[in-house]
């Protein structure tokens, strides 16, 4: 009887003691983790709080100048690096002015829309506003709501006559299509066909006025200065509505799989269907099968053309349309009008001048 006594007692000291084991294994973890999320806030409280440090620092450095204007600068993604180098431009030539001019979409560092941020512009009642990006009617109406505010509005590259903006800055469509037609004739002139296809690739929202305009400077100059009479000119469009450089990939790589011959000619009317068209001819073995006029000087569209893939780039002076862009807003905040269109410089590069510009780019970089 005893000795069952004594064999319960030390089951149940050895139950105890496996329980206090396992209760102490649960408290270790317990605290283990504990400490593990206390790290994590740690380090997280370090970060927000350095972030906000540096948004602080930047919002007091603002403050702390005393700016005569505000201006925000909005453009899409379509030509990227082309409107990188306008806000450069403009920014500089504002900073001479006394005037902040923001990249808002940089700022507020989200993927907003063009119409997003313009409303956010205009609800901020800056005082004025750059704007390069796709027509709709959503844009229109805010452009307008700004002016009816009082907010100066300055339009680049792509006007919208039909808006009440103060100023448009760009290129003269009918001159345009005139230095196209120049290049058409530079890349057609050996040629024995009796009729020379072109294919237009231009931005959906453009408008069947700014279209006709920038065709008919082209069928001019090539009637004009084409030296085989006789030869006949036919040129069609193709609307591209997507602003996604994938979407136009799969748009332009469609188009050489769809066809079993290119046009003569294919003039890309932006930076994003140039370097699309200049791609897919790689890709798809068709290099010299068609002459491709593309659209902006950057290096990888400078090096297409020394490398023959290209036939030539037309390029605006996007300094010129910067320091320009602000002069309009300037003009409209001191006089309350401004030139309702201001023509920007347009440079043509093909292989002649192509190398030197591209080893010019090259050797700036260095510096």
């Amino acid at each position: 009887m005893n000795s069952e006594k004594v064999s319960e007692k030390k089951n149940k000291e050895k139950k105890n003691k496996e329980k206090k084991t396992t209760y102490a294994g649960q408290s270790f973890s317990f605290i283990m983790a504990a400490v593990v999320l206390m790290f994590v806030l740690l380090v997280a409280t370090v970060v927000i709080f350095t972030l906000m440090m540096r948004l602080s620092n930047s919002i007091d450095a603002i403050n702390d100048i005393d700016y005569n204007q505000h201006y925000v600068f909005i453009a899409d993604d379509r030509d990227q690096a082309l409107w990188k180098a306008v806000y450069e431009s403009a920014k500089e030539e504002a900073v001479t002015q006394d005037i902040y001019l923001e990249d808002l979409s940089d700022t507020l560092g989200v993927n907003y829309s063009t119409e997003d941020l313009l409303r956010i512009a205009v609800n901020s009642s800056v005082d004025g506003i750059i704007y390069g990006g796709a027509s709709s009617d959503g844009v229109v109406e805010l452009i307008n709501r700004a002016v009816d505010e009082g907010i100066g509005v300055t339009i680049l590259q792509k006007d919208m006559d039909y808006s009440a903006r103060q100023c448009f800055v760009g290129a003269n469509n009918y001159e345009l299509g005139r230095i196209y037609g120049s290049q058409i004739v530079a890349a057609t002139g050996s040629s024995v066909l009796p009729v020379t296809e072109v294919e237009l690739l231009i931005d959906g929202d453009i408008s069947e006025g700014a279209l006709n305009i920038l065709i008919m400077g082209i069928e001019e100059y090539v009637q004009e200065h084409d030296t085989r009479s006789g030869r006949e000119i036919n040129i069609t469009t193709t609307r591209i509505y997507s602003g996604d450089a994938f979407s136009v990939d799969e748009l332009i790589r469609g188009m050489f799989l769809e066809r079993s011959e290119l046009p003569e000619v294919i003039i890309c009317l932006n930076s994003m269907y140039t370097k699309s068209v200049y791609q897919a001819v790689v890709d798809y073995n068709k290099v010299g099968e068609t002459a491709i006029i593309g659209y902006y000087a950057d290096e990888a569209t400078l090096d297409a053309i020394v490398k023959k893939i290209l036939f030539s780039t037309i390029s605006i002076d996007t300094h010129e349309m910067g320091v320009l862009a602000i002069g309009a807003l300037d003009e409209f905040h001191e006089h309350g009008y401004t030139s309702s269109f201001v023509s920007v410089d347009i440079d043509v590069y093909d292989y002649d001048n192509a190398t030197k510009a591209l080893s010019d780019m090259e050797v700036a970089g260095d510096d």
